[in-house]
Parts: structure tokens; sequence; C-alpha cells
């Protein structure tokens, strides 16, 4: 990903390529740019008003691949994320507070 310029403009992220480890980084705040990233429209899914996840809203329908699933207390998977994912990192939180 090429290295955006520190502005007023940027957010904090964490970036989940699908087959790859995350990692923490900034982004441009505009639609265009988190549409880029995952490759589509985007879709914005919450997670327990914990973690507001950005991913491609077509995802499924275009077969991406999976990138994380979630599971119930007994290890079942509920649903899955498709395709790269974006997670907004709120200011009040700090790297230790993240758990993905």
């Amino acid at each position: 990903m090429t290295k955006v310029p520190m502005t007023a403009n940027n957010i904090k992220a964490y970036f989940m390529r699908t087959g790859y480890q995350g990692y923490f980084g900034e982004i441009q705040n505009t639609l265009e740019t988190k549409q880029a990233y995952v490759g589509g429209l985007i879709q914005v899914v919450s997670i327990n008003g914990v973690a507001d996840l950005i991913c491609n809203e077509e995802g499924k329908l275009l077969h991406l691949p999976v990138n994380r699933a979630f599971v119930d207390d007994n290890g079942e998977v509920l649903d899955v994320i498709v395709g790269d994912i974006l997670d907004h990192v709120k200011l009040s939180e700090s790297v230790e507070d993240i758990q993905l």
C-alpha cells in the first residue's frame, strides 16, 4: 500500500488483507479510498459496538476468499467476512485494547 501523507483527513485503521497478517496504518478518510482498498462498494459491519469492519458489500456474491470467521462459544461458524477488510480504529482505543 502506498504511504499516505499524514493529514487531518486520515484515519487510523487495522488493515486485514486476505491471506496476510493484519497491520496498523493510516488511510485517507474518503469513500473512494475505502472502496479502492476493499475492491468495490463498501459495507460496514458492526461487531457488538466494539469494532466497525469495512468490507466489500458484494464480496460473497463475487466469491471473494474468506478473510475472517465469526464463531459462537462452541466454535461453530456463524458467518464469514470475505475479501480485504478495514477496521476503523477509534481514537479512544489503544493497540492493546484491540483484539481481532
